[in-house]
C-alpha cells in the first residue's frame, strides 16, 4: 500500500528513492464544520474526534469526506447496536478501514511516531 510521504517520514521509513517530491500537501488548519446531513451519534463522533485529529495533523480539509463517511458509518453502527441487530462483516471491515485511515485504532497509531515524541533508550536514534 502506498503511503503519503508525511506518514513515511513520521514512521521513520522515508527513503529519498521512494519519495514523491511532488506529492501535494494541504494545511491542517481549515477543517470545515460537520456536513448538515450528519446527525445523532455520527455528529457526536465528529465533534469528539475532529478537533483532536486536526490538532495532531492527521486530517486536513482534504480529508473532510473520509471523516464524514467514518462518522456516518458510526451512526449506522450505533443504530444497529442499539436495535440489537447483528453487524455485517462488510460493515465492520469498512469501519475498521476508515478508522485505520484516520489513525483511530491502537494498531494504526502505533505505526506513526509523532514529530515531538522522543524515542527512549535507543542508542541509534541519531542515525
Amino acid at each position: 500500500m502506498a503511503l503519503p510521504a508525511a506518514v513515511k517520514k513520521l514512521k521513520g521509513t522515508a527513503q529519498p528513492c521512494r519519495t514523491n517530491d511532488f506529492e501535494p500537501t494541504y494545511p491542517a488548519d481549515n477543517l470545515p464544520d460537520a456536513p448538515p446531513w450528519l446527525m445523532g451519534p455520527g455528529l457526536a463522533e465528529w465533534n469528539r474526534i475532529s478537533g483532536i485529529l486536526q490538532k495532531a495533523g492527521v486530517v486536513t480539509d482534504m480529508d473532510f469526506t473520509t471523516l464524514a463517511i467514518y462518522c456516518q458509518m458510526w451512526t449506522d453502527f450505533s443504530k444497529a447496536a442499539s436495535g440489537g441487530e447483528p453487524f455485517s462483516a462488510a460493515m465492520v471491515s469498512a469501519m475498521r478501514g476508515y478508522a485505520g485511515e484516520l489513525g483511530l485504532t491502537p494498531v494504526s497509531r502505533s505505526k506513526v511516531v509523532a514529530n515531538n515524541a522522543k524515542a527512549k533508550g535507543n542508542k541509534f536514534n541519531g542515525f
